[in-house]
């Protein structure tokens, strides 16, 4: 039996999209990336020749219009999200999309109302719902084994703000980016407690904090560095201006959920000696989980009474079926939903839903007292969504 292929178009390779994109997609027996995309054209040469991709172009509005092109994965800098979305989904084409989905809430609610009305998928890549160990929290969660929840509490840390002489590159420009720590890792942290508890955050309280506002410019406009950073020889190049850092390194707030739950996140890239640091810890009537992300293989929980009661814990081995799972992430699943029908990647509405509750943070920081979130009901497709190949 030949099988199914959905055809790929990769936009935005300077960064993780150049890197881990492409390796889920080589990955994939059901994907074939055809096109990739860059306005550094030269970097989208080179990562289609390293990938052995056929077409390499500098203008999204070119590979949207290649007819071989099926899906597009837009891997570009927040600020370009919506453009290339609306476009590629008036093209016909599927998307997953990198997070956070779009600069604001009403941006990221147009682009959920027209994948419905295309009858196109839309996916984000919340790529941590995928670690075998989050998915065993979410399975024990799904059978009731902590009973009613009380608590869920979210770190996301990283540390590579920690250097003053990080420069200040796009992920620090509000233009470009929208927000801070936030939307990078607060968009996670937010996505992964809504599905682990298949709950809404009603409400919030937050702060946020800069807590270096001037950095110096990175080595050149176009580059796209990852948490190491860009090399700065400050002898060789003399005196680097400083320019402003206008967004948040730090997020924390409190929440309540709307099945009454209680939560607290904390994400920060000032968090000295952490690399990519998540830890969640699930409080309820019947027992309690950690989750530590590190650990791939293994949670530690404390279930039933005989446990809690002798403040007792033990380390549960993720089952198999799930451990045969591990590699597979959004990018996998987004392809498979395309091709079978299936729904198991993060939808545009679940986007939405990360950021209606950031919105409601930021408008806490700034009003300095809780704020309620304001959801929008889902879409609803208005032209038929089948399996690409039924």
């Amino acid at each position: 039996m030949e099988t199914r292929i959905v055809n790929i178009g990769v936009i935005g390779v300077g960064g993780w999209g150049g890197t881990g994109h492409m390796r889920a997609y080589a990955d994939s027996p059901h994907a074939r990336v055809v096109a990739v995309c860059d306005t550094v054209l030269e970097r989208a040469r080179q990562v289609a020749g390293q990938w052995d991709v056929p077409q390499a172009l500098d203008d999204h509005r070119a590979l949207l219009a290649l007819p071989e092109v099926e899906a597009v994965d837009v891997a570009t800098p927040n600020d370009t999200h919506y453009e290339i979305v609306l476009a590629a989904l008036a093209a016909g084409k599927h998307v997953l999309c990198e997070k956070p989905l779009a600069l604001t809430v009403q941006d990221a609610r147009e682009m959920e109302r027209a994948a419905a009305e295309h009858g196109r998928r839309g996916a984000v890549n919340f790529i941590h719902r995928y670690v075998p160990s989050a998915r065993y929290v979410k399975l024990l969660l799904d059978e009731g084994a902590l009973g009613r929840i009380y608590h869920c509490n979210v770190t996301y840390a990283q540390g590579w703000l920690t250097d003053p002489g990080f420069p200040r590159v796009w992920r620090l420009n509000r233009a470009v980016t929208g927000s801070g720590v936030l939307g990078d890792l607060g968009s996670h942290a937010i996505d992964l407690a809504r599905w682990w508890l298949g709950a809404e955050i009603g409400s919030v309280s937050g702060r946020l904090t800069t807590f270096n506002h001037r950095r110096p410019l990175p080595p050149s406009p176009t580059a796209i560095h990852g948490p190491a950073g860009p090399p700065l020889d400050r002898a060789a190049a003399g005196p680097i201006p400083l320019v402003e850092v206008d967004v948040d390194d730090e997020a924390t707030w409190l929440a309540s959920f709307e099945n009454g739950a209680e939560g607290h996140f904390f994400t920060s890239r000032n968090a000295t000696a952490r690399s990519n640091h998540i830890r969640a810890e699930i409080y309820g009537s019947d027992g309690a989980i950690v989750y530590d992300n590190a650990v791939r293989d293994s949670v530690q929980a404390s279930l039933g009474r005989a446990m809690w009661h002798r403040n007792a814990w033990a380390t549960l081995a993720v089952p198999s079926a799930l451990m045969r799972e591990d590699g597979k992430n959004a990018m996998h699943y987004a392809v498979e939903d395309v091709l079978f029908g299936t729904s198991v990647a993060p939808t545009f509405h679940d986007g939405v839903r990360a950021q209606e509750v950031m919105d409601a943070v930021v408008r806490s920081a700034a009003e300095r007292r809780w704020v309620d979130v304001e959801m929008s009901p889902a879409a609803t497709s208005t032209a038929p969504m089948s399996p690409l190949s039924s």
